[in-house]
């Protein structure tokens, strides 16, 4: 469920756990003991390695389009974002990247 709404702004994390039939607070319990992350930790994760593969894949896709693949519907919010979890902005990333630095 989470990799097929990668994309989706939409997408409530919380409805899914529920809709799971599970009770939310032993499937999180659960969730976080197998992979030491909560769900939401866990979907952003999935999200900035799709961004970061999306920079270095496509130099001419632009940070919008990035951030909308990604469940974005904000790039100045996905840009804030990005910077938080990585350290620095997007482009600068990118740039990074092409230029064969490591992170």
């Amino acid at each position: 469920v989470l990799f097929e709404n990668l994309s989706n702004p939409d997408f409530d994390i919380s409805k899914a756990i529920c809709d799971s039939g599970y009770n939310p607070d032993y499937f999180r319990r659960c969730f976080k003991k197998e992979l030491h992350q909560s769900p939401l930790e866990y979907l952003n994760v999935l999200r900035m390695t799709r961004a970061k593969q999306l920079l270095v894949q496509d130099n001419f896709i632009s940070i919008e389009n990035v951030a909308e693949q990604c469940g974005f519907t904000d790039s100045h919010y996905f840009s804030t974002f990005f910077k938080k979890h990585k350290g620095m902005p997007p482009l600068q990333y990118r740039k990074m990247k092409l230029n064969g630095k490591k992170e």
